[in-house]
């Protein structure tokens, strides 16, 4: 289960919430919520640790395919070299592909993006690069993703005071006429479809 995208406290912020009696469904509504977003997005938005065994290409740029990388995982510069690493063969042992983190650049304005800089590249081979890297949504998508997830929540949690078989469904007015249409939360508005399009992985990354 992903970390949430928002915590059952600012849930109930939103809603207007005071008492506990609820915070089981809520908290279930959320971790509901956030797995239909990054699946989505084809991506995490909190924080997370991820592990990519990826092709070399011979340049200095190397694009991820799971998650938006905000750092090399570990503390100690050691540790995020070792956390950049190729092989030959399958038989070799990983090494370094950078003597140090001033060759490695990550801009935050292509965060699918590892760049190695001052001549140094990702030797060409079959998932021959190895990657451990921390994942997840910068500043400006956070808060976004947050703004979804909590009027999507406001949807949800509204019909479940309903009960029955409507728990989970949405009355959205879909057009300037007024019509009215029932519809799962998969459906989504316009105005989440728009945010969604911004951040999804695009298939090339």
């Amino acid at each position: 289960m992903p970390t949430a995208i928002v915590t059952t406290t600012q849930a109930k912020q939103y809603l207007g919430e005071t008492g506990s009696g609820n915070d089981t469904i809520l908290s279930n509504f959320i971790d509901r919520i956030t797995l239909m977003i990054e699946a989505m997005l084809d991506q995490p938005v909190m924080s997370t640790t991820i592990e990519e065994y990826l092709n070399g290409n011979g340049c200095n740029n190397l694009y991820l395919t799971s998650g938006r990388i905000r750092s090399l995982y570990g503390t100690l510069e050691a540790d995020k070299l070792a956390n950049l690493q190729y092989r030959t063969t399958v038989a070799d042992s990983w090494t370094n592909i950078v003597p140090d983190m001033d060759y490695v650049y990550l801009d935050g304005r292509n965060d699918w993006c590892v760049q190695l800089l001052d001549g140094y590249s990702f030797p060409q081979g079959e998932r021959n690069i190895r990657i451990k890297y921390t994942a997840g949504a910068g500043s400006r998508m956070l808060g976004e993703m947050e703004n979804l997830c909590l009027e999507m929540l406001q949807m949800m949690w509204n019909e479940s005071k309903q009960g029955g078989d409507m728990l989970g469904k949405i009355s959205k007015n879909l057009s300037q006429t007024g019509m009215s249409t029932n519809l799962s939360l998969k459906d989504l508005n316009p105005e989440w479809q728009v945010v969604i399009d911004r951040w999804k992985r695009l298939p090339y990354e």
